[in-house]
């Protein structure tokens, strides 16, 4: 990923002053939404079990000029989450939690074992309930705090290529988002879930081809797929005093494919052939 920024470009203040961690964010959506954040003038703390991946990421957004700082780490084990605290603790304490690590698991139920079960729901599900308990003192201490936890559309659907697991997990992380957003809004804390549909990370590009990406695209009514930078700005908007007033919602951002059930390029043609739909078009 490669961080470019124009001549005359300036760091919006709308999170000035916010420190944001967002979690997997060395690639893909997280790395998106940890770089519109650190855009929007947050200092991030970019969170990734790899490495490379989070020292990468977060060279390339201090070369641009902006805020940001690496933290390795798998979310799912207690040493990382007092790191967590102590360094956020340490930048001044956290506003903005951006839960985004996640695994899909395996695909078909025949072939899921309860380890690979649990593994999924650890990382997707319990991870973020561990990290909003871990960072809430720091946010009532402020009387502010934003919690953004990237679900999916397999939230309110079934995922086609996570799994039973992958599914459930994100179903859960919506009844999280929910009960969070009820039980600390008396703290001046929101809990909001974004709903990714078909995005094209890294990942996607190395496990398909154009083809199939051209028809993963048609898919979606808006005619293209998502890009890690839409989820971002959302973060941003949903991070913002802007937002204030929004809490236990769960959006999707997909291009519209959540609208329709079925396949969207049957209805398009189908709609297309129409002599009604033809004649008033």
């Amino acid at each position: 990923m490669t961080i470019t920024v124009p001549s005359a470009f300036t760091v919006d203040d709308v999170l000035k002053d916010r420190v944001a961690l967002v979690t997997g964010a060395g690639k893909g959506i997280g790395a998106g939404v940890a770089e519109q954040l650190a855009r929007a003038g947050a200092t991030v703390i970019v969170n990734d079990s790899d490495l490379v991946a989070a020292e990468y990421l977060t060279a390339e957004l201090t070369g641009a000029g902006l805020r940001a700082t690496s933290l390795s780490g798998d979310i799912t084990r207690q040493d990382t989450l007092d790191e967590v605290v102590e360094f956020g603790t340490g930048l001044g304490g956290i506003d903005v939690l951006v839960n985004n690590a996640g695994i899909t698991g395996k695909k078909h139920l025949s072939d899921l074992d309860v380890e690979t079960w649990n593994r999924v729901l650890d990382v997707n599900l319990t991870a973020p309930f561990r990290l909003a308990a871990a960072v809430l003192p720091q946010m009532r201490r402020k009387g502010h705090g934003r919690i953004i936890n990237i679900a999916s559309i397999a939230g309110i659907r079934v995922s086609v290529l996570g799994g039973a697991a992958y599914t459930a997990s994100k179903s859960g992380v919506l009844g999280l988002t929910r009960h969070l957003s009820s039980e600390l809004a008396v703290d001046g804390i929101t809990a909001n879930a974004i709903l990714p549909g078909v995005t094209l990370t890294p990942l996607v590009e190395q496990v398909t081809d154009e083809d199939e990406r051209v028809r993963m695209a048609a898919s979606v009514p808006l005619g293209r797929m998502g890009r890690p930078a839409d989820v971002g700005r959302l973060a941003v908007y949903l991070a913002s005093e802007a937002a204030g007033f929004i809490t236990g919602v769960s959006i999707p951002i997909d291009g519209g494919m959540t609208v329709l059930p079925g396949d969207y390029t049957e209805y398009r043609t189908t709609r297309r052939e129409d002599p009604v739909w033809t004649a008033t078009a």
